[in-house]
C-alpha cells in the first residue's frame, strides 16, 4: 500500500487544483444552452465541474438535515438507482460538519476519484505487474478530460460505478490471485465481501452490472468454479448484497427495471448509429485543448486504444505468455466487450457519462502496451501520447480557470431543482406540510405531475386544489413540463383559454427552460419565423418570451457561433434594442476578480455598445445570479454587489 501513496498524493493535488481553478457556475449557464443544440462549445470545457443536477443530491441532503416532512425514499432521483439517495446521506453528514457549501459536497467525488485510482492501480499491479501498474497510474493522472471532469460529478451513478467496480474486482483479486490455494481457506472472506459488494452495486446503479458480471461470469467459467468453496462463499455474499435491490423491485412494483420509462433490454434502437458515434468520438474522449486540436486528440486516443486491443488479443493467443496475465488480459477484454455491448443496446442516449465505468479498462488496455512483449518496441511509447494530451488539457484548464470557488462561497443546494423532481412524487397534503419558504418549489414539481397525469380540461381543477397564491407555481410547473415534452409549440390556443394568472404561470415555466425550445430553432438549417413560433407557444402573450429568445441568441453569439444557418438570420426579429442589449450584457458576464467584473472575449459581434444601460443591466443581472449561487446572506450579497458595481475600474 505504501508504494501507491505517492500516486495518491499527486492525484489529490492535481485534482484539487483543477477543482479550485474551474468550479464555475457561469460555465454551467453557457453549457445549458449549448447542450440543447448540436453545436459544440469550442471555447468551453469538456464539461463544467459545476453541475446543477449534482446539486439535486446536495439539496436532498439539506432537506433531510432541516427535517422536511418528506419520506427519505422520495429523495431517490430514479426508482432504478439507489446511488443518489446514498450520496444524499453522505452529503448530509458533510453539511452537518462544514455547512451546505459546494466544496464540502465535492469531498464525495474527490473520495471517489482517489478510491477509484487506488483500487484500479492495485488491480493492475496484481494481474500485470509493477510496470503496467505504474503506467496505468500515470494514465489515470492524465486521463482524457471527459473522464477527469465527469468523475468530479457525484450523482450516485456512472462516476461512482467506476470506483465501485474497482472495489469489487479488487476484493475478488485478493481472493482469486494474491492468495495461493494452500492459504485460500484463510482468505475466503474476501470473496464473500466481494459478492456482497457486487450485489449491492446493482442497487447503487445498473452501470456496475456489465463489467462486474461480465468479468466474474467469465472468471467462473475459465476457472471451472475452482476453488469451489471460494465461489460458493462469493455466491452467498452476492445473495445478501442483492437484497436492497430486490426490496426495491417490490416497493416500486417493478419500475426499478425501467430506465427513463423503458424496460431494460428494450432500448436497442439505432445500434449502428450509436456504435458509429462512439468510435467517431474516440469513446467520447474529449480534451480541454484549443478547438483545432480537440478532434485530433480524440482520434489519437481511439487509435491507441484499438492498437492496445490488437496487442492484447495477440498476447492472449500466445502460449508463451504467463498464465495469470493471459487470464487477466482475457477478462479485461470480456469486461470491455460487456460494457460496450450494454452501452450500444441499453443506454438511454449517447451521453459520455455512460462510458465512465469503462474508462479504467480502456486505460488498463493502453497500459498493457508496456507489457513484457512490447517493451523493446516503439509501440510501448504510444501510451505517452495519451499522457501528454491529458497533461496538456490539465494545463490549459488551470491556466484558463477563474478560481471562482476561491473568491466566492458557492452554495451546495438548488431548491428549485429538488422541488421539480420530488414535487412530482408528493400528494397535495404532503406538499401542504412543507415549510412555506420551500413549498413553492415543490408546487412547481406538482405542476409537472399535473401536466403528465391530468387531462388538459382538468388542469384548472388541479391547480384550484391549492390556495390562490400557490396556484402560480403549479402553472409554472405545467409550463416547464410542456417545454420538456416537445409539444409546447401547440400550447397557444390552450393558454388563451385560461385565466390571466394561469397564463402568467405558464409563461414563467416556458421561459425558465426556454433554451430547450430556442436552442434547436436558432441553430436550425430551416428558416424560422420566431414571432410566429412564440405566438404558437404563448398566443397573445408571445412577446413575453422575447427575453428568453434574446438570452439564448446572445449566449450562442457571444461564444462564437458563426450563425450561417437559415434560422440565425431571423434571430432578432421582433426584439427591441433594450432586450438585445440586456441579453448581450448578461451573456458577456464571465466572472468577478478583485471585485471587478470580467467579460468573455468578444467572439461574436451583435452590434451592442458596452456603455448602454441595457448592457450594464445585463451584466448586473448575471452578477446577481452568481451571488445568489453562494452562501452569502442577502445583506452580504447586496454589499458585495455594490462594491463590484462601484469598482473604479469597471467591467473588464
Amino acid at each position: 500500500m505504501k508504494s501507491v501513496l505517492p500516486f495518491l498524493v499527486l492525484l489529490a493535488g492535481l485534482r484539487l487544483v483543477l477543482l479550485f481553478a474551474t468550479l464555475d457556475p457561469v460555465e454551467e449557464w453557457v453549457m445549458e444552452v449549448f447542450d440543447t443544440t448540436e453545436v459544440v462549445w469550442e471555447h468551453g470545457p469538456e464539461r463544467p465541474l459545476y453541475d446543477r443536477e449534482e446539486l439535486y443530491t446536495g439539496t436532498a441532503a439539506q432537506a433531510m438535515r432541516e427535517g422536511l416532512p418528506i419520506p427519505f425514499s422520495k429523495y431517490q432521483f430514479m426508482d432504478y438507482g439507489g446511488g443518489s439517495l446514498l450520496t444524499s446521506f453522505l452529503a448530509a453528514g458533510l453539511y452537518s460538519v462544514f455547512g451546505p457549501n459546494y466544496l464540502a459536497f465535492k469531498i464525495i467525488p474527490f473520495a471517489v476519484t482517489l478510491l477509484g485510482g487506488l483500487f484500479w492501480v492495485l488491480i493492475a499491479r496484481a494481474w500485470f505487474g509493477q510496470a503496467v501498474a505504474s503506467l496505468f497510474a500515470l494514465l489515470y493522472l492524465f486521463a482524457p478530460s471527459t473522464f477527469v471532469r465527469t468523475i468530479w460529478i457525484a450523482k450516485g451513478d456512472h462516476s461512482e460505478a467506476m470506483m465501485w467496480i474497482g472495489l469489487v474486482l479488487w476484493l475478488f483479486t485478493r481472493a482469486l490471485i494474491r492468495e495461493r490455494a494452500s492459504a485460500a481457506g484463510r482468505f475466503l472472506g474476501w470473496a464473500f465481501w466481494g459478492g456482497i459488494a457486487a450485489g449491492f452495486g446493482v442497487f447503487v446503479t445498473y452501470s456496475t452490472v456489465p463489467v462486474t458480471f461480465g468479468i466474474l461470469g467469465a472468471a467462473l467459467i475459465l476457472t471451472r468454479m475452482q476453488p469451489r468453496r471460494l465461489w460458493i462463499q462469493s455466491g452467498a455474499g452476492l445473495g445478501i448484497g442483492l437484497i436492497p435491490w430486490i426490496v426495491g423491485l417490490f416497493t416500486t412494483k417493478g419500475s426499478a427495471l425501467e430506465v427513463y420509462g423503458q424496460t431494460l433490454g428494450s432500448m436497442g434502437a439505432r445500434l449502428g448509429e450509436r456504435a458509429a458515434t462512439m468510435f467517431n468520438t474516440g469513446f467520447f474522449a474529449g480534451y480541454d485543448l484549443p478547438a483545432m486540436i480537440r478532434p485530433f486528440a480524440g482520434l489519437v486516443f481511439l487509435v491507441v486504444v484499438v492498437i492496445a486491443w490488437v496487442h492484447i488479443v495477440r498476447r492472449v493467443s500466445t502460449s508463451g505468455e504467463d498464465r495469470t496475465r493471459r487470464l487477466g488480459l482475457g477478462l479485461l477484454l470480456v469486461g470491455t466487450a460487456a460494457h460496450l455491448l450494454a452501452f450500444i443496446l441499453g443506454a438511454p442516449d449517447t451521453a459520455s457519462r455512460y462510458l465512465m465505468p469503462l474508462y479504467p479498462l480502456l486505460l488498463l488496455a493502453v497500459a498493457n502496451l508496456a507489457g513484457s512483449a512490447a517493451k523493446a518496441r516503439p509501440i510501448a511509447l504510444l501510451p505517452m501520447a495519451v499522457v501528454l494530451l491529458g497533461a496538456g488539457s490539465l494545463f490549459f484548464s488551470v491556466a484558463g480557470g477563474h478560481w471562482t470557488a476561491r473568491s466566492l462561497p458557492l452554495h451546495g443546494v438548488d431548491w428549485p431543482l429538488l422541488g421539480e423532481v420530488v414535487g412530482q412524487k408528493l400528494s397535495q397534503d404532503e406538499i401542504a406540510a412543507i415549510p412555506s419558504k420551500y413549498r413553492r418549489h415543490f408546487l412547481v414539481g406538482f405542476g409537472k405531475k399535473v401536466f403528465a397525469a391530468v387531462d388538459q380540461d382538468r388542469w384548472t381543477e388541479a391547480a384550484d386544489l391549492f390556495r390562490t397564491r400557490d396556484q402560480l407555481a403549479v402553472w409554472e410547473g405545467v409550463g416547464i413540463a410542456w417545454v420538456e415534452s416537445g409539444q409546447v409549440l401547440e400550447a397557444g390556443p390552450v393558454l388563451e383559454s385560461l385565466s390571466p394568472e394561469a397564463q402568467q404561470g405558464l409563461i414563467a415555466g416556458m421561459a425558465r427552460y426556454g433554451e430547450v425550445v430556442f436552442g434547436p430553432l436558432l441553430t436550425s438549417d430551416q428558416p424560422i419565423d420566431f414571432p410566429t413560433v412564440q405566438a404558437r407557444m404563448a398566443g397573445s402573450r408571445a412577446g413575453e418570451l422575447n427575453t428568453t429568445r434574446a438570452r439564448v441568441w446572445a449566449t450562442l453569439a457571444r461564444q462564437g457561433y458563426d450563425g450561417e444557418n437559415a434560422a440565425w438570420a431571423q434571430a432578432g426579429r421582433g426584439l427591441s434594442a433594450p432586450q438585445v442589449q440586456t441579453a448581450v450584457g448578461s451573456a458577456s458576464f464571465r466572472s468577478i476578480r478583485r471585485n471587478q467584473i470580467e467579460v468573455f472575449p468578444d467572439r461574436g459581434d451583435m452590434g451592442v455598445a458596452t456603455n448602454t444601460p441595457g448592457y450594464r443591466a445585463g451584466l448586473a443581472g448575471s452578477l446577481d445570479r452568481l451571488l445568489a449561487a453562494t452562501t452569502l446572506t442577502p445583506e452580504e450579497q447586496a454589499e458585495r454587489r455594490a462594491k463590484i458595481l462601484e469598482g473604479s475600474a469597471g467591467p473588464r
